[in-house]
């Protein structure tokens, strides 16, 4: 919520985004009809700020709506976005504005003088983003054909959703294929660390060797020596069945043993 606060300054410098996004909850809650056409679409709409960016979940509106809404709105250009902004309008400032400035900063009123620069920085700003917002040839959307574009960008998300999970999960195969393979190499050393383990008698260490054993059980797998992975694990599975806590788990995780 406190990021909302910053929404009235955006608006004193004629950032309207928040208003436009404020028109999209209209529409999307059903008050216009759908044949109502949209205002002038602000420049940087893609591109929100935090406070618009909390509005925007704040009134939990469909993001599939706001992205569609967006492809029609032009970027900020850097005379009215952050440092940038600042520098233009000081450029357009008359050396003599500017020492009057610097004079009543030093009689002590910079109180009143940082009133005054905010106040017509924030009038260049309008003016600036007035410029941006004026009508560049396309014509503006009904709610209707926003809802359709809305639908739309909703089935781009998702492919591309489904594109990053399945490139996630070939990451992680490779990743995983290249453990046990490391792992397969090491396997004299992590059946001494499962032995180790075990004798323990504590339920973490317990735990351990189980994911110790499922991982062994993957990697001689992979490696084509599941027989020999039976064989280690029946004698170990032998040697500890009268610590039930570890065998219970061993068979939890489904570990083959041989009773």
């Amino acid at each position: 919520m406190s990021q909302l606060i910053q929404i009235r300054n955006e608006l004193e410098r004629g950032d309207y985004r928040s208003l436009y996004i404020g028109w999209l909850l209209a529409i999307w809650t059903g008050l216009p009809d759908e044949d109502t056409t949209e205002p002038a679409v602000p420049p940087g709409l893609a591109s929100p700020t935090a406070a618009q960016q909390s509005l925007i979940e704040f009134l939990q509106l469909d993001k599939d709506l706001v992205a569609a809404a967006a492809k029609a709105s032009e970027s900020l250009s850097p005379k009215t976005d952050g440092t940038e902004g600042m520098r233009a309008w000081i450029d357009q400032l008359q050396d003599d504005e500017m020492k009057q400035m610097l004079l009543r900063v030093l009689q002590g009123k910079s109180k009143y003088v940082q009133g005054e620069l905010r106040r017509g920085y924030n009038q260049f700003l309008k003016e600036s983003r007035a410029s941006d917002t004026e009508d560049t040839g396309s014509p503006l959307r009904t709610a209707q054909q926003l809802f359709e574009l809305a639908e739309e960008a909703g089935r781009q998300r998702q492919e591309r959703e489904k594109l990053a999970l399945r490139r996630q999960r070939a990451a992680e195969e490779r990743k995983r294929r290249a453990y046990l393979a490391e792992l397969i190499e090491q396997s004299p050393e992590i059946w001494k660390e499962i032995e180790n383990l075990a004798e323990e008698k504590i339920a973490s260490a317990y735990v351990r060797a189980v994911e110790l054993l499922v991982d062994l059980s993957d990697a001689y797998d992979q490696a084509e020596r599941s027989e020999e992975f039976r064989s280690v694990i029946f004698g170990f599975a032998a040697r500890r069945k009268r610590q039930p806590a570890l065998v219970r788990r061993m068979k939890e995780a489904e570990l083959e043993l041989p009773f």
